[in-house]
């Protein structure tokens, strides 16, 4: 695998990687959004883990949320929480029994359109794409390709429309692993084919689209010597193409990315040059210009992911750590500048801010989890009221 991949998990009998609780009943009635920033936490579960790695949402009062849930000693099953305005709750979504199943990305189009992407493994067998439609009554399995044989799995979702939908990951080919793109056209999700990318691997870790109809995906792509660089692809009309990263950027990954208008994209990632440094990316859809994160206190930082509410305020969400507890981080880019934005801790624990979302008058949430120690994972959500200060 190349270092840095989000999510690129292989499992067998259960779920390698750690899950969270859910919010249901743990995260407690609404209080109305009054300012600030408010923090909900689901509840601690005997020996269970719940994890949230996606977030969408059509309007104030209907946002989704998925990952996965790993109860003690049973396989890995779906984890689907919605907000109307009221409190998140967990709304029944299915998996391929008997192995485990496992989200990592959702995108709403309306209140009564929304994909949700991820893998299922059965018993023994390869990791196999996982498709969920809402339909505006229930969450479904829709079916999905896979390309070759092995491990196939899927990491983000973005929508054009409700007809244009893109979700990107990764397959195994022969232990070799290769960047997957699938293309729902309204009546189908099919296998895209990709430009020839060289190297002895390449995996993709988001993708982003705009109303326009451009499409941007990002991750990262191994070299036969040195170390890993990042890897960006656009969708140019009918077909894909690679398109080169900054020259300077070395061991990095891109891990966020948020399309702009018909060819700008920001995008978001990780050097690990000296430790792990955030950093970020914009592009007019020919040059590109780095855009530095201001310094953070702290021996590390990531960033997971990035949503735009316009070219000039732009949001990231990720972790820092400081020697002993990793952090919520929560940066934002007003006219070409980004700033940190206080956020509330947790003490005592370790916390992760996997997704962003949120509308243009200033409201946004952000999904992740927190543990405590080596303890069972559980749901973070952080809620941003409209028009609050920083």
């Amino acid at each position: 695998m190349i270092t840095g991949w989000r999510r690129l998990c292989a499992w067998g009998g259960g779920l390698v990687l750690a899950a969270l609780p859910s919010c249901t009943g743990g995260a407690g009635p609404a209080t109305g959004c009054r300012g600030g920033w408010h923090m909900q936490m689901g509840p601690a579960s005997a020996g269970e883990s719940d994890e949230l790695f996606g977030v969408s949402a059509t309007a104030s009062r209907d946002v989704w949320a998925v990952g996965v849930a790993l109860p003690p000693g049973r396989p890995a099953r779906t984890l689907v929480e919605r907000w109307q305005g009221r409190a998140w709750r967990t709304v029944p979504s299915p998996g391929r029994p008997p192995g485990g199943s496992f989200l990592n990305a959702v995108v709403a189009v309306s209140a009564s359109d929304a994909w949700a992407v991820g893998l299922s493994r059965s018993p023994g067998g390869p990791a196999r794409t996982l498709v969920l439609h809402w339909d505006g009554r229930r969450w479904a399995i829709t079916a999905s390709p896979n390309a070759g044989p092995g491990d196939n799995s899927l990491v983000s979702v973005a929508a054009a429309s409700a007809r244009d939908v893109w979700a990107v990951g990764y397959r195994d080919a022969k232990g070799v692993y290769r960047s997957l793109v699938e293309h729902w056209d309204g009546y189908r999700w099919t296998v895209v084919r990709l430009p020839r990318l060289g190297g002895p691997g390449n995996g993709l870790n988001a993708v982003g689209a705009a109303a326009s109809g451009a499409v941007w995906a990002v991750g990262g792509s191994a070299r036969a010597h040195g170390p890993s660089q990042p890897l960006v692809l656009r969708l140019d009309g009918p077909s894909w193409s690679s398109v080169p990263a900054p020259a300077s950027l070395h061991s990095a990954t891109l891990n966020g990315v948020a399309a702009s208008g018909r060819r700008a994209a920001w995008v978001v990632g990780t050097t690990r040059s000296g430790g792990d440094r955030a950093f970020s990316l914009q592009t007019d859809g020919r040059n590109w210009r780095v855009v530095p994160i201001d310094p953070v206190a702290a021996l590390s930082a990531d960033l997971n992911a990035i949503w735009a509410a316009a070219p000039d305020d732009v949001w990231a969400v990720g972790s820092s750590f400081d020697g002993r507890w990793y952090r919520p981080l929560v940066e934002h880019d007003a006219r070409g500048r980004w700033s940190r934005v206080p956020v509330p801790g947790i003490p005592g624990y370790d916390s992760h801010l996997m997704a962003v979302t949120g509308f243009a008058g200033g409201e946004l949430w952000a999904a992740g989890s927190a543990s405590r120690g080596a303890g069972p994972q559980r749901v973070l959500i952080l809620h941003r009221c409209a028009s609050s200060p920083s």
